[in-house]
């Protein structure tokens, strides 16, 4: 429902759950509205924009700016961009 209210990372979500030849196609989108719901102050798309940086979905791999993202999520409180900020310091990327 709020995908077709036109929240961006509720439209990413549906993109992001595709299936078969469009799926590709549809993950160069996913960072785009992950970003765009960020730039709202989404802190939850703060960690999913990590989360994409850090494995390359829609976008090549970037540990730095993954963790950037997650100090953003995590300074507002987002438990799992805590986490995976916890996680990338323990592995020393950050």
């Amino acid at each position: 429902q709020a995908a077709s209210l036109g929240h961006p990372a509720a439209k990413a979500f549906v993109l992001e759950n595709a299936e078969g030849n469009q799926k590709k196609k549809d993950e160069m989108r996913i960072i785009n509205l992950y970003k765009a719901s960020a730039d709202m102050g989404s802190k939850i798309a703060m960690t999913l924009l990590g989360q994409c940086y850090e494995t390359g979905l829609g976008t090549k791999e970037d540990p730095k700016e993954a963790v950037n993202w997650f100090i953003k999520s995590a300074e507002r409180g987002e438990p799992v961009g805590m986490f995976k900020l916890g996680i990338a310091y323990h592995k020393g990327k950050g």
